[in-house]
């Protein structure tokens, strides 16, 4: 890849001389420190690089003028091409749009929020919503898993989880790996996919999803929003951050990212946000909380298993047994205690019953080998 900033030969040449050097990509940064977010796109070839300002300006090129290199290229501001050039990273990926996935920021300061466009496909928000229909029920404070002193949120809607860990299938895993590869935190630190159904007169009053709780294993430091349908304003449903001035009109296929914490890991004050009543139709989203520390192995393989078991829930006495631990050693070390625990127990089950069966294949060897009597 190679980077080249925006300097007087027109922008052709640039992609000739990179080809010509073996490149599979340019970026061009602007040299514009006026305005240091500026970018905008360019075309060939009859324009050079002074006068290629009038696509900024409004003018669409013609096709004739689009340039059509023969390896990707995109323009980059001054400051985030200074941004790449001071951190060197190891990885960049390209999203340059015509469907592919992008990110418009919303806010870069408290609370910071961004967002991913066209990162599901339709064959993933169908299974969304098909692997929930039939599990959907009323949304109650017992979702919330958060013990940050605050009001019980209004809301009316209703939501079904995905208790896959580990068990997920083609669909759901390159879901995950397509979120990886954007925000850089790999599966192992998702949460349960919550699949929630927004119908007329639905809300979600103000909430904090960051809790501050001490165990680092349930702190959620992100939140993904999947949108999987269009709302437009008419019928309200939007998600609001009062304290942040900030509102987001959702869109199909696109996915809201704001962060819950500060960098010192404290409650952002401003994350506090609310889901604006929807006055008529049906919409859905699905939200998957990040947390501090990758979940705990028990829960990404067994839990799934035993929620299987219980309709897709994970059942009180898990949730009470799990509290108990926490207030008995401390919210840290209880968690790790417990699912230490319940490895621990499902491995004896399966020493238990591959026990059981060779006891079994052995008498039933003597059995067929014993002398019958005459």
């Amino acid at each position: 890849m190679v980077f080249m900033f925006r300097g007087t030969c027109d922008f052709k040449t640039k992609v000739d001389h990179a080809v010509a050097a073996g490149a599979v990509a340019l970026v061009i940064i602007n040299h514009d420190q006026t305005r240091p977010d500026h970018a905008f796109s360019m075309t060939h070839p009859t324009s050079t690089e002074g006068t290629a300002v009038n696509s900024d300006l409004g003018a669409t090129p013609s096709a004739e003028e689009a340039l059509s290199p023969q390896i990707p290229c995109v323009m980059l501001s001054w400051n985030s091409g200074q941004a790449i050039l001071e951190d060197r990273p190891e990885r960049l990926r390209l999203y340059p749009g015509g469907g592919r996935p992008f990110i418009e920021s919303v806010s870069d300061e408290s609370p910071v929020v961004f967002i991913i466009h066209n990162l599901l496909a339709q064959e993933e928000i169908d299974f969304l919503k098909d692997s929930t229909k039939t599990k959907l029920r009323p949304s109650t404070i017992a979702d919330d898993d958060v013990i940050v002193k605050q009001k019980a949120p209004e809301r009316n809607f209703d939501t079904a989880y995905l208790r896959s860990g580990v068990w997920k299938g083609a669909v759901h895993k390159a879901l995950d790996e397509k979120l990886f590869s954007i925000i850089n935190f790999p599966p192992e630190y998702f949460g349960d996919l919550q699949v929630n159904r927004f119908s007329e007169g639905g809300h979600y009053g103000l909430h904090y999803d960051s809790d501050r709780r001490a165990s680092i294993y349930r702190e959620k430091i992100m939140t993904v929003v999947f949108c999987l349908d269009d709302v437009d304003a008419s019928r309200g449903g939007g998600i609001t951050f009062p304290r942040g001035g900030l509102h987001v009109r959702p869109h199909a296929g696109m996915a809201m990212v704001y962060h819950n914490t500060l960098e010192d890991g404290s409650l952002d004050p401003k994350s506090g946000h609310l889901y604006e009543n929807l006055t008529s139709g049906v919409t859905w989203t699905a939200t998957l909380h990040i947390y501090a520390a990758p979940t705990p192995l028990a829960r990404r393989t067994l839990v799934p298993l035993i929620a299987m078991l219980n309709g897709g829930q994970e059942p009180g006495w898990l949730r009470d047994a799990l509290q108990g631990a926490m207030n008995s050693w401390g919210a840290d070390r209880g968690t790790e205690l417990f699912h230490y625990a319940l490895l621990a127990v499902a491995a004896l089950a399966v020493f238990l019953v591959l026990a059981a069966a060779g006891t079994a294949a052995i008498r039933s060897q003597n059995v067929a080998t014993r002398p019958k009597a005459e």
